[in-house]
């Protein structure tokens, strides 16, 4: 019986790992609170619907500058201070 070869722990993915992985909890709670507050967006008829586009962008876009901003100063608890 051949021998196995040493089992590998694969690689935490980017969105994982420092601040991508604070991006991506700030998006996504954005996109939850989008849907949370106007469940009608996943309707067909409000995907189809330009205002449901522009009020994810607009809430994700808020979010992300809002955490680059207490990134910078040191409030985010983000591992690094320079952006």
């Amino acid at each position: 019986m051949p021998k196995r070869g040493k089992h590998l722990k694969p690689e935490k993915p980017l969105y994982l790992k420092g601040h991508a992985r604070q991006i991506w909890r700030v998006v996504d709670g954005a996109v939850l609170d989008a849907f949370k507050n106007h469940p009608d967006y996943l309707t067909h008829k409000g995907s189809r619907n330009q205002t449901a586009r522009r009020s994810v962008v607009k809430r994700v876009t808020g979010s992300v500058l809002s955490y680059l901003v207490q990134a910078k100063w040191g409030r985010s608890g983000a591992s690094c201070r320079r952006l």
